[in-house]
Formats: structure tokens, C-alpha cells, sequence
């Protein structure tokens, strides 16, 4: 039954994730196809609207208890707020769109404030970035600085700098 719970709230809801430590090697490993991809950093301050419906991750050591049909807004939220501890490095943080999955979700232009580009990024990819946010400069949106993480030399972990 938590199976069938499970698959109905993933396949009727959106959920976009988010992270509070965009200097994390394991979420670079994992989402950001091993440090070649980029990061968004966003301003929740900018967004006072769905930015600021962004919720935490609650990290567990027991499954959350499922009643299905009885309760099903606390099905979802204990579904999709909960994660198993071994994921609390991830400081995740939840943004759930109940109108369906494979939606876009519209932001304030000004809460993108930043793009990282991963530790092994391609001069493609970051071309790419420049010349999609010089766009969107050119359009009258608020400039996005530009960062790039690179490894630590003197100790596990990155640096995010200016690009």
C-alpha cells in the first residue's frame, strides 16, 4: 500500500528541489552529471511569492506512517517532505506544484541571481549560459553574475568564484 501511496503522489504532483549548499561535492556528483553541469541560485527574498513556499526536507530514520485514502494532504506531505536520513547532506528544500507533473513553474525574474558552472563544466556549456543570460539581459531582466566552482587545493570540498 505505501508503494501504491508512493507512486500516486509522485505521478499526480510536482515537486521542484532545491538545495541550501551549492558548494556540496555529492550534489555536484549526483544532479549536476558530475560537476559538468551548472547550479541556479535564486533569492528567495526576490520571490516573497513560490519561492517562499518552499518547504525542508525532513530527514528520518523510520518511514513516515501512511494512511491511504483516509488523509490524503497528509499522504503527500508525508511522501514527499520525508527522506531517509542518509540524504541529510543534501539540505534539500521542496517546492510542490499539486497541478501536475512537467509543469513550468513561474518565478520573479529577479530571484535568479546567480548561475554556477560546475568544476569540469565545458566552454560549450558555459557559452551557452553566457549567451542564454546576455539574452535575457538584453530583454530588460535583471543581470545574473555568473560563478565557477572549482575544487578546494588544500582540502575536500569547492569554491565558488566570480567568473
Amino acid at each position: 500500500r505505501a508503494n501504491l501511496a508512493f507512486k500516486n503522489v509522485r505521478d499526480r504532483n510536482g515537486v521542484c528541489c532545491f538545495t541550501r549548499d551549492a558548494r556540496s561535492l555529492l550534489m555536484w556528483a549526483h544532479y549536476a552529471r558530475s560537476h559538468t553541469g551548472i547550479c541556479l541560485a535564486f533569492s528567495v527574498a526576490d520571490d516573497m511569492g513560490l519561492l517562499s513556499l518552499a518547504r525542508p526536507v525532513n530527514y528520518t530514520a523510520s518511514f513516515p506512517k501512511l494512511i491511504w485514502p483516509d488523509d490524503k494532504d497528509r499522504v503527500v506531505e508525508n511522501v514527499i517532505f520525508h527522506k531517509e536520513e542518509i540524504w541529510r547532506y543534501e539540505r534539500e528544500m521542496r517546492l510542490v506544484d499539486r497541478g501536475g507533473p512537467n509543469r513550468s513553474l513561474r518565478m520573479a525574474p529577479k530571484a535568479l541571481v546567480g548561475v554556477i558552472l560546475g568544476a569540469s563544466c565545458s566552454k560549450q556549456t558555459e557559452s551557452l549560459v553566457r549567451d542564454m543570460l546576455g539574452e535575457r539581459t538584453a530583454k530588460g531582466f535583471p543581470a545574473v553574475r555568473i560563478y565557477q566552482a572549482e575544487p578546494k587545493i588544500d582540502a575536500y570540498g569547492l569554491r565558488v568564484l566570480s567568473a
